[in-house]
């Protein structure tokens, strides 16, 4: 196991099976935790961004969408970098 111990960031099949059961549960609980965890606070920072534009365009994100499919808002370079926010958020959110 890469740093040896249940603090691993990864663990070989093969020293995974050689290890005692409750050792191997620990183990495998935390690499699951890790794998579905967001990565290094990047929720919270796609947020702040997000909170940005924002308050930049004094509206949210939601009416922003619902205008931007109506074509009451153009299709700039902030819309883009917005809407990929937002699109990046909700699978990073997952």
């Amino acid at each position: 196991m890469s740093n040896r111990g249940v603090n691993a960031v990864y663990v070989m099949l093969s020293e995974l099976a050689q290890m005692p059961e409750p050792t191997r549960n620990v183990c495998l609980d935390k690499l699951v935790s890790r794998a579905t965890a967001t990565p290094n606070g990047q929720l919270a920072e796609l947020d702040a961004r997000i909170r940005e534009f924002e308050a930049r365009y004094e509206m949210t994100s939601a009416k922003m969408r619902a205008a931007f499919k109506k074509g009451a808002i153009a299709d700039t370079s902030d819309i883009a970098k917005w809407l990929l926010l937002l699109d990046i958020r909700d699978r990073v959110g997952k």
